[in-house]
């Protein structure tokens, strides 16, 4: 009786065993190993005979996983790439169109044609412009307030790029090196240098 419970239960308990090592193996004679499973399979054989050696398990390194982190904000890089017309721009908050239009130096009436965007409708952060690369220039005077000045933040969480819009033809990312920010968002009463 003893035996007829013995034998399966060992079966068991060795079953658990291959599930939880699955993917260890064990030693043979110089430095030789079988998978685990094939070992299973010898020792349920022959339950009654005694075990020959000791399992050792061989745990390989495998690279740990990595966390990434995605940024609410687009990363500010140390030394920017100023090009006076790109191809695309993306609206960040505090921009629109005819704001894009006059940093790039192009007529609004052509940003918007291209775009395929009516006149006088307020668009949210996100939208991508092609921006022309032929064309008039803007229509009237790009520049907005004199600059260079000094610039005191007038609201809590305002954009550089709402400020690059208050001044006109300013490049938002020349505010960020100019001042060696760290975020696109800047703090009510903050003091900044405008180039």
């Amino acid at each position: 009786m003893r035996r007829m419970i013995t034998r399966p239960l060992f079966g068991v308990l060795m079953g658990i065993w291959v599930f939880i090592f699955s993917a260890c193996t064990l030693p043979l004679a110089a430095g030789q190993t079988i998978p685990i499973t094939q070992t299973f399979a010898a020792l349920t054989q022959n339950a009654d005979s005694p075990l020959l050696f000791t399992p050792t398990l061989f745990i390989s390194e495998t690279p740990s996983p990595t966390i990434t982190v995605t940024p609410t904000e687009p990363p500010i890089t140390s030394t920017p790439t100023i090009s006076p017309r790109p191809l695309y721009y993306t609206l960040q908050p505090g921009e629109f169109p005819y704001c894009i239009a006059r940093r790039f130096d192009v007529d609004p009436k052509e940003l918007l044609a291209l775009n395929n965007l009516p006149s006088g409708t307020i668009y949210a952060p996100g939208l991508v412009l092609s921006i022309p690369q032929s064309g008039r220039p803007f229509p009237d005077i790009r520049a907005l307030i004199p600059h260079p000045t000094t610039y005191v933040v007038p609201e809590a969480q305002m954009s550089v790029f709402k400020i690059a819009c208050k001044f006109g033809d300013v490049d938002p990312l020349a505010i960020v090196q100019r001042n060696n920010l760290l975020s696109y968002t800047l703090d009510f009463g903050m003091t900044i240098e405008i180039p």
